[in-house]
């Protein structure tokens, strides 16, 4: 919103909103992706590819994020498939070899159906993480027979 605040701590839970309203008018509601044209579903496919990643994180729950130093792009994500978490993290570079200031990392993320319903409509678009896609879809195919 552009309102001056303290910083209440510093390092990777340092304070980021004004306010806890502000802090949720920057995330985006869960509900379900909405349908993508063919070139945002082809651009947000190749942009997976390269830069996100496809998660089994328990047993039944997949996560698809995709992650990117560039704040504009993970909200313009956000807005173009209509749904997800945006949020940020604090880059380290404790695990580099190069040590110095780094820019903090965005990420957009979808779990269970939502994320189902996303990667469905990049399906015909995705090269290098089509073999996963084809794994979680397949596998999320198997939980619904189970489950009736």
């Amino acid at each position: 919103c552009g309102k001056a605040f303290y910083i209440l701590r510093t390092g990777p839970r340092a304070t980021r909103y004004c306010s806890r309203s502000c802090s949720a008018k920057s995330q985006v509601k869960y509900s379900e992706p909405r349908k993508m044209s063919v070139p945002e579903a082809a651009y947000l496919a190749g942009f997976l590819d390269g830069e996100g990643s496809i998660i089994r994180t328990k047993p039944r729950v997949w996560r698809v994020t995709i992650f990117q130093s560039d704040e504009r792009l993970i909200r313009w994500i956000a807005e173009v498939v209509g749904t997800g978490l945006v949020a940020t993290r604090k880059m380290s570079g404790k695990n580099l070899v190069k040590k110095g200031p780094f820019k903090d990392g965005w990420y957009w993320q979808l779990y269970g159906n939502n994320a189902a319903l996303f990667i469905r409509q990049l399906l015909p678009y995705l090269r290098v993480k089509r073999e996963l896609a084809d794994k979680m879809l397949e596998a999320r195919k198997l939980e619904a027979r189970k489950n009736g």
